[in-house]
Protein backbone atom coordinates (compact mmCIF):
# COMPACT_ATOMS: atom_id res chain seq x y z
CA UNK A 1 0.00 0.00 0.00
CA UNK A 2 1.04 3.22 -1.06
CA UNK A 3 2.33 5.07 2.23
CA UNK A 4 0.60 8.74 0.73
CA UNK A 5 -2.46 6.16 0.41
CA UNK A 6 -2.29 4.97 4.10
CA UNK A 7 -1.64 8.77 5.58
CA UNK A 8 -4.75 9.60 3.83
CA UNK A 9 -6.93 7.02 5.53
CA UNK A 10 -5.41 7.43 9.00
CA UNK A 11 -5.52 11.51 8.53
CA UNK A 12 -9.47 10.18 7.62
CA UNK A 13 -10.00 8.05 10.92
CA UNK A 14 -8.29 11.50 12.64
CA UNK A 15 -10.80 13.33 11.80
CA UNK A 16 -13.61 11.02 12.97
CA UNK A 17 -12.49 10.82 16.19
CA UNK A 18 -11.69 7.30 15.68
CA UNK A 19 -7.85 8.07 15.92
CA UNK A 20 -5.39 10.76 17.88
CA UNK A 21 -2.40 11.50 15.93
CA UNK A 22 0.80 12.51 17.99
CA UNK A 23 3.14 14.68 16.27
CA UNK A 24 7.00 14.98 16.90
CA UNK A 25 9.85 12.18 17.15
CA UNK A 26 7.76 10.03 19.51
CA UNK A 27 4.09 10.68 17.65
CA UNK A 28 2.04 8.56 16.00
CA UNK A 29 -1.47 7.10 15.92
CA UNK A 30 -2.98 5.81 18.66
CA UNK A 31 -6.89 4.91 19.42
CA UNK A 32 -8.98 7.39 20.62
CA UNK A 33 -10.83 4.66 22.77
CA UNK A 34 -10.39 1.05 23.56
CA UNK A 35 -10.63 -1.36 21.22
CA UNK A 36 -13.92 -3.22 22.86
CA UNK A 37 -15.75 0.37 21.93
CA UNK A 38 -14.82 0.72 18.34
CA UNK A 39 -16.99 -1.10 15.71
CA UNK A 40 -16.72 -2.43 12.22
CA UNK A 41 -18.97 0.28 11.50
CA UNK A 42 -17.75 3.29 13.18
CA UNK A 43 -14.91 2.17 10.71
CA UNK A 44 -16.65 1.78 7.73
CA UNK A 45 -18.41 5.16 8.21
CA UNK A 46 -15.47 6.85 9.00
CA UNK A 47 -13.90 6.30 5.89
CA UNK A 48 -16.80 5.49 3.39
CA UNK A 49 -19.55 7.86 5.22
CA UNK A 50 -23.19 6.50 5.99
CA UNK A 51 -24.01 3.42 4.65
CA UNK A 52 -27.76 3.52 5.37
CA UNK A 53 -28.07 6.12 1.89
CA UNK A 54 -30.85 5.15 0.30
CA UNK A 55 -29.83 4.15 -3.50
CA UNK A 56 -30.93 6.38 -6.48
CA UNK A 57 -33.80 4.14 -8.11
CA UNK A 58 -34.26 5.83 -10.94
CA UNK A 59 -37.62 6.91 -12.24
CA UNK A 60 -39.05 3.50 -14.05
CA UNK A 61 -40.84 2.34 -10.61
CA UNK A 62 -44.37 2.89 -9.85
CA UNK A 63 -44.74 4.64 -6.60
CA UNK A 64 -46.01 1.20 -4.84
CA UNK A 65 -42.92 -0.19 -6.44
CA UNK A 66 -40.45 2.17 -5.17
CA UNK A 67 -41.48 1.84 -1.22
CA UNK A 68 -41.31 -1.51 -1.55
CA UNK A 69 -37.84 -1.81 -2.52
CA UNK A 70 -36.93 0.83 -0.24
CA UNK A 71 -38.36 -1.14 2.57
CA UNK A 72 -36.35 -3.95 1.83
CA UNK A 73 -32.95 -2.23 1.44
CA UNK A 74 -34.11 -0.72 4.95
CA UNK A 75 -34.34 -3.90 6.26
CA UNK A 76 -30.77 -4.92 5.12
CA UNK A 77 -29.15 -1.60 5.80
CA UNK A 78 -30.43 -1.82 9.44
CA UNK A 79 -29.33 -5.76 9.70
CA UNK A 80 -26.09 -4.57 7.71
CA UNK A 81 -25.97 -1.78 9.95
CA UNK A 82 -26.45 -3.62 13.85
CA UNK A 83 -24.26 -6.92 12.24
CA UNK A 84 -21.23 -4.51 11.58
CA UNK A 85 -21.87 -2.44 14.72
CA UNK A 86 -21.69 -5.55 17.16
CA UNK A 87 -18.24 -6.05 15.96
CA UNK A 88 -15.53 -4.28 17.73
CA UNK A 89 -12.21 -3.76 17.15
CA UNK A 90 -11.44 -6.28 20.58
CA UNK A 91 -13.22 -8.98 18.73
CA UNK A 92 -11.40 -8.89 15.87
CA UNK A 93 -7.55 -8.86 17.56
CA UNK A 94 -9.19 -12.16 19.91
Amino acid sequence: MPERFLLQILRTLVTADVLVSTRGVEGGYRLAAPANKISLLDLIEAIEGPINKPPDLGDNLSAKARDGVLKSLGRVDTALSETLGGVTLADLMS
